[in-house]
């Protein structure tokens, strides 16, 4: 018996073992999700500069595990149609919050918590990053790349254009041509554990130029900007970067961060916020329709009414309510978690409930 033990226990812990050495496929369930919540550990200079990124190939070994450094707060991805310059950004399917500030209202008696917002398009082929309100509106007009969905071996070369400043018939414009390749695959060892994981590499060349009265004038380019990116399934964001680039606004010396927790920090799931407490839904989770019972007084003032999927869609808009209590009927939504957000000038409550 204790020979047959021993021989399950070792089949166990090689399946194990294939199960973190199989090759990572990313997909659109890997991209950033409405309700996640980014944390990243920042590694301090002095130790950034030496740091290496490894080898490239199939079934690598990367071991970051000496890695230490500043654990941020949290950045919060949003629907980006809830955010106040939603309109300068219409294509954006998420935002994730930069630059929060609260302040208490005297009409509701409550903490209003307002964010300046960096905004991003969703879509099968990956993550792009649309533009920023965080020092004015700096918009993409072609949209960049940022988390490509590649398997291990393709490549893809892109092109995206920044205007950054734009008065009369004055621009200031950034061209970034770039070439992403998952360039390798395997495990990595972390401070915060240990996964299978999937590397894209991405050099980009930035053009800075000032456009006037029809004319171009070239005022710097920048080479040898690059990004080392390792994702593993479902978490939204790299485990480990290794950067030297503008997207992180330095092209001078090397960045390096790490994901604090492999595992996404979904706002809202498993915790009840002070907002969440304002909102009933029941019964919740619910197969055919749910009330949504509003606790809080609006003081007579108009609210919308939005809920959304995981991915940020909108799956239902209503604008100009006074009710306190609204019908969710389930109609096209499949099984699986939603999250509504009531809001007007003065009040931003969000939450979940689950379709059965």
């Amino acid at each position: 018996m204790t020979k047959r033990i021993s021989i399950f226990y070792m089949l166990a812990l090689l399946l194990s073992a294939q199960l973190l050495n199989a090759q990572i496929v990313l997909n659109n369930n890997d991209l950033p999700k409405t309700g996640d919540a980014q944390i990243s550990v920042m590694v301090d200079s002095i130790q950034s500069i030496n740091i290496l990124p490894g080898e490239k190939g199939g079934d690598v070994f990367w071991d970051f595990s000496y890695l230490s450094g500043k654990e941020s707060d949290a950045q919060k991805w949003v629907s980006a149609t809830t955010t106040t310059n939603y309109s300068k950004f219409p294509l954006a399917v998420l935002a994730i919050n930069k630059a929060c500030t609260k302040f208490h209202s005297h009409v509701t008696h409550t903490d209003i918590e307002t964010c300046k917002n960096d905004f991003y398009i969703k879509n099968d082929d990956g993550l792009l990053y649309y533009g920023s309100d965080v020092q004015g509106i700096a918009k993409y007009s072609i949209p960049r790349p940022v988390f490509p969905i590649l398997k291990y071996g393709d490549s893809i070369k892109n092109e995206s254009r920044l205007i950054y400043y734009s008065v009369g018939y004055t621009q200031k414009v950034l061209h970034v041509t770039g070439y992403s390749k998952a360039d390798a695959w395997g495990t990595i060892k972390t401070p915060a554990g240990t996964v299978s994981t999937i590397r894209i590499f991405t050099s980009e060349t930035v053009y800075d130029s000032i456009y006037s009265d029809g004319s171009a004038t070239l005022k710097s380019k920048t080479e040898g900007n690059y990004y080392y990116n390792w994702y593993t399934s479902e978490l939204g964001f790299p485990v480990l970067q290794i950067s030297k680039g503008v997207l992180n606004q330095n092209s001078n010396y090397q960045t390096v961060e790490y994901a604090a927790k492999l595992t996404s920090v979904v706002t809202g799931i498993g915790e009840v916020s002070e907002n969440q407490k304002l909102v009933t839904v029941y019964p919740n989770p619910f197969n055919d329709k749910a009330t949504l019972k509003i606790h809080q007084n609006f003081n007579g003032e108009k609210y919308t009414l939005l809920i959304f999927d995981v991915h940020g869609r909108i799956i239902l808009k209503k604008e100009n309510n006074i009710e306190s209590e609204v019908v969710i009927e389930r109609r096209n939504m499949n099984q699986g978690t939603y999250f509504y957000q009531l809001s007007n000038k003065d009040i931003n409550i969000s939450g979940k409930f689950v379709v059965q």
